[in-house]
């Protein structure tokens, strides 16, 4: 049931003023607007908290507020893949859309060797070894070899004439000897190498 309005010729005095203040004023003027007053006691919707363990993206965790462990918020991550945290960590989550959401945790700096150009290589697989032995500090030289060998009988004296065919070879008087390996190859393929490297420094998630 809605309630009565008491309406006397004061109230009549006022809408008069308030009308006649609005015609003679400027007519390209914003209109009136009606924006909502927060008080203090508006609860935030910002709040600091603490977690433990891996937090994978697009997945919830329950979260303690910081001061207050028994008080508790279901949190969703959307940004950050966090892997492990060793113990509890602080993180910083805002509410949106009546949802808790994580948006910030501590990083730290660190450094690691990132390759700034690349080279290829042959490698060569499938392979397989050989031994042999070579003769090493000798002497060359070269000697005659009998290569044939003819006789003749005569007759009228009984005598045989022996006639020797010879050739000269090289010959090779060896101090030492030594061993060698050798590589027969199968297959080969190409590889990606690093050629050259430099010291970064970049963001990660700070492990606790």
């Amino acid at each position: 049931m809605a309630l009565p309005v008491n309406f006397d010729p004061n109230a009549a005095i006022r809408i008069y003023n308030a009308v006649r203040k609005v015609e003679a004023g400027d007519r390209d003027q914003k209109p009136l607007t009606f924006q909502r007053v927060l008080s203090e006691n508006t609860p935030k919707v910002f709040k600091l908290c603490l977690f433990t363990g891996s937090w994978q993206i697009a997945t919830s965790k329950i979260v303690a507020m910081d001061g207050n462990s028994a008080a508790t918020l279901s949190v969703t991550n959307l940004f950050f893949p966090i892997t492990a945290t060793v113990s509890e960590t602080y993180c910083a989550v805002a509410k949106a859309q009546g949802s808790w959401l994580l948006v910030s945790v501590p990083f730290e700096t660190a450094t690691a060797i990132s390759i700034t150009s690349t080279a290829t290589a042959l490698v060569v697989s499938g392979y397989s070894t050989s031994n042999a032995t070579i003769l090493t500090g000798g002497v060359s030289g070269s000697e005659d070899v009998v290569v044939d060998v003819s006789a003749v009988l005569d007759t009228v004296t009984c005598d045989i004439d022996i006639s020797l065919t010879k050739i000269p070879i090289s010959t090779f008087g060896s101090a030492a000897t030594t061993s060698i390996s050798f590589v027969s190859s199968i297959q080969t393929s190409t590889t990606v190498i690093s050629e050259s490297t430099a010291l970064i420094e970049f963001l990660r998630i700070k492990d606790a």
